[in-house]
Order: C-alpha cells, then structure tokens, then sequence
C-alpha cells in the first residue's frame, strides 16, 4: 500500500478486516520472542551502579529545608525514604561525612603547622628588626657625635685662621695644599 496511492489489496489491514476474519499467516508479523526468565528487580541496582550521593549535597538539601519551621526528625525521615527509594542510603553518606570530616581535620592541623612556622618567622624577623634599631640608634648617635665634633673642629680653625693669615700671605702656598689633620688620640 502505498501513502498516497490507492490501497493495494495483498495484505489486508487490521481495519480492513471484518470481525470474523483473520489475517492470511504470510502477512501476520513473526511472534516475538519470549523474554528470558529473570526476575526483575525491584529497586535494586547494583553497588557499582548506585548513584552518588555526596555529604555535600546533603548539607545543601538539610540546608534548604531548615528554613521551612520544620523539625530535623521529619527533615531525616523525609531525605531518608526519598533517598532509598533510588538506593541511596544514609549510611553511604554518613561515611562520605567521615571521609570529609578527616580531610578537613588533616588540613586543619595542616594550617596549624604552618601557622606555627610563620609565627616563628615573625618572632625571627621582629628580633632583626629590633636589632637594626639598635644599631640605627647606635649610628645616628656617633654621626651627631662626629658632626658635632666636626662642626666644633671647623669652628676651632675658622677662629685660628685669621691669626695664621699673614703667614700665608707671606708666601707660604705649601700650608694652604696640605690641610690640617685632627689630633685624635
């Protein structure tokens, strides 16, 4: 038969049909075959193919529903039949919140470590720092001090300079090229 055509009348159709006819067994369609004889499960799948379901995703669920003035024991029941009913189980989860639980304890101390070696860092460089402010103190105290005894040195020869300037007009240029040193003893 065609779509668009006229019928073909080689195989009859299940309209074309009166009641107390039957369909020629050529045009009758193969029997199927007969489904293996295993049980069906029901609801169960296996461990490898059970769904995952992460303490995480808990926390987001317990979350989500504690703000409905509902009690944590209806919150439990309700999460718990839901979950089993596609073979989730608390106890999965619960071990999935210990595995977390001890990562994060690990990582905790983890910090703790590290905090204690940057306090000790801390504790090292504020010693340093201590330590360059006594020596800042120590040399800003003798560069006063030798600015002051320079200072007091140069006003020593500005006073004695007019007293030797006749021996310099005098000819003596030699003076004038080696200068003074300090009597420092």
């Amino acid at each position: 038969m065609s779509i668009f055509g006229k019928k073909s009348s080689t195989f009859p159709t299940d309209f074309d049909l009166e009641p107390e006819q039957e369909i020629p067994a050529a045009a009758q369609p193969a029997p199927a075959p007969a489904p293996a004889a295993t049980p069906a499960p029901a609801r169960q799948v296996s461990a490898a193919r059970a769904p995952r379901y992460t303490i995480d995703q808990a926390i987001k669920l317990v979350s989500s529903l504690k703000g409905h003035n509902v009690s944590a024991r209806v919150i439990a029941s309700i999460m718990k039949q839901t979950l089993e009913s596609v073979n989730i189980h608390f106890k999965d989860i619960i071990d999935d919140a210990r595995l977390k639980e001890s990562a994060i304890n690990t990582e905790t101390s983890r910090r703790d470590e590290m905090i204690k070696e940057l306090s000790r860092k801390v504790e090292a460089l504020q010693s340093e720092k201590i330590d360059y402010q006594k020596e800042l103190e120590r040399t800003v105290y003798v560069r006063e001090f030798l600015q002051q005894a320079l200072g007091e040195v140069a006003a020593a020869e500005t006073a004695e300079a007019p007293a030797q300037q006749p021996a310099v007009a005098a000819g003596k240029s030699a003076a004038r090229a080696t200068p003074a040193t300090p009597n420092v003893a």
